[in-house]
């Protein structure tokens, strides 16, 4: 925001003593996301896009400190106790959303959900930490925003059903956390395929209009929602037949109101990627598109497996794939090739370090096995390396004959292996598909597909 260069910055450097502590910078962040609320209810009224939280803030800072120097000190001060308190939660949300990790879309339903939860679901008498919420008011919210869209509310229950055991209330930051994966996993159910509307116009148009935070849209704010933000009128062709709710509408009918259209190819801008053709950017995304769908039930079946583990190394895991999926689906959404194959790539190295983890836990091991796994790895790597220009360290195959001993019997697959084990099969369509071969030399990266679902 300063528009200086990286050394006349440093100057703005504090020392530990004059950053923020957690409950300043947590009460800072608490009024920046106010301030944010407020700007989108004005840009809403005058039919503006809503700005990303880095303008927020600075506008914010600057409304309340005025000169430029003193505006951006306090900036400074902000950055650096947000990345100091990064381990905190709510901080670390904060400065994703800050440096555009998380999109304005998904920090609108956020703030929404918020105001909901303070609005219009009542406090509990008994007494509740203040970074705690009782899982009453909890199950209450989620039933409010999932409760009509069961693919994703069903998972939700499951994780608020884990906390249960442990008492009648859980921290409010794994609150918001469930909320938004729940969100993410809507977006990724609900814009499979080329539809006139994307599930974040969908919602957005949902959240401009209930003004109140009460969760739900009357009869006459629908109609509203869906003249002004989605340019439908009620007698149009396509909600001719669909009469509006007598009663109150939930987000999950209002999303079924116009998911159901008939799929439409929206318009998109071309994306520009420096550096990359418009051909091999549409290359790049076809293949990570065909190697994703070469294991995407598989991948399901997985994450179905660790969403219902008590083992915490378990649901980390589920936490992070589920992040990187979300991120692909939306790069693919867009055309993005780099991160497209990052996320990919991403997604295959967690479930790598997955499998290596419970190996290492359950202790077993077999020669056969490891080299499979060393051979395909050490291909990658080999590949890459062998890429870069003046690189001077050269990877050299194994011998064939590795491993002489015979293997030892297998045991007996339990349910969810023999379900992945289905699912690999599916993996044989990138290299055989009647197209051709895939482009880019996919091959390799399959290989280890084929031993993380085996």
């Amino acid at each position: 925001q300063t528009g200086r260069g990286p050394k006349r910055l440093m100057r703005y450097a504090l020392e530990e003593k004059q950053l923020l502590g957690y409950p300043t910078l947590s009460a800072v962040v608490r009024e920046v996301y106010q301030f944010k609320l407020e700007a989108d209810r004005k840009a809403d009224a005058s039919g503006q896009p809503r700005k990303a939280l880095s303008d927020c803030t600075w506008d914010f800072l600057t409304n309340r400190h005025g000169l430029s120097t003193v505006v951006q000190r306090r900036a400074w001060q902000l950055v650096q106790s947000a990345h100091r308190h990064i381990e905190a939660p709510d901080i670390a949300y904060f400065v994703d959303v800050l440096d555009g990790a998380r999109s304005i879309d998904e920090l609108s339903f956020f703030l929404y959900s918020r105001e909901v939860l303070r609005r219009s679901v009542p406090s509990d008498s008994s007494a509740v930490p203040a970074d705690c919420t009782s899982l009453s008011r909890s199950r209450e919210l989620i039933d409010l925003l999932f409760a009509d869209l069961p693919r994703a509310y069903g998972p939700a229950c499951e994780d608020l059903a884990r906390w249960a055991k442990k008492g009648d209330q859980m921290p409010t930051g794994e609150l918001w956390r469930l909320v938004m994966e729940t969100w993410r996993l809507c977006s990724l159910m609900l814009n499979a395929g080329k539809k006139r509307f994307s599930f974040e116009q969908i919602v957005l148009a949902f959240i401009q209009h209930d003004v109140f935070f009460h969760g739900t849209l009357r009869p006459r704010e629908v109609v509203e929602a869906q003249e002004k933000r989605l340019g439908l009128s009620q007698d149009s062709h396509e909600l001719r037949q669909v009469p509006v709710l007598p009663q109150a509408t939930s987000l999950g009918k209002f999303l079924e109101r116009f998911m159901r259209m008939n799929e439409v190819a929206p318009v998109l801008t071309e994306l520009k990627v420096v550096g990359v053709s418009p051909d091999t950017a549409a290359q790049v995304c076809q293949v990570c598109t065909n190697c994703y769908s070469a294991f995407d039930a598989a991948l399901a079946a997985y994450m179905q497996g660790l969403l219902h583990s008590d083992a915490p190394e378990d649901l980390a895991a589920h936490s992070s794939l589920a992040e990187h999926l979300f991120s692909f689906q939306a790069a693919t959404q867009r055309g993005d090739p780099v991160e497209s194959l990052f996320s990919l790539r991403s997604l295959l190295v967690i479930l790598t370090a997955h499998q290596a983890d419970c190996a290492r836990q359950t202790g077993a091991v077999d020669a056969r096995q490891a080299d499979a796994d060393l051979r395909a790895q050490l291909r990658v790597v080999r590949s890459h390396w062998e890429k870069k220009q003046g690189l001077a360290v050269t990877l050299e195959a194994p011998p064939e004959a590795a491993v002489t001993e015979p293997a030892p019997e297998p045991p007996k697959p339990a349910k969810k292996q023999v379900r992945l084990a289905q699912g690999a099969i599916g993996s044989r369509r990138l290299v055989e598909s009647p197209e051709g071969p895939a482009t880019l030399d996919t091959r390799v990266e399959m290989a280890q597909v084929d031993i993380l679902l085996s």
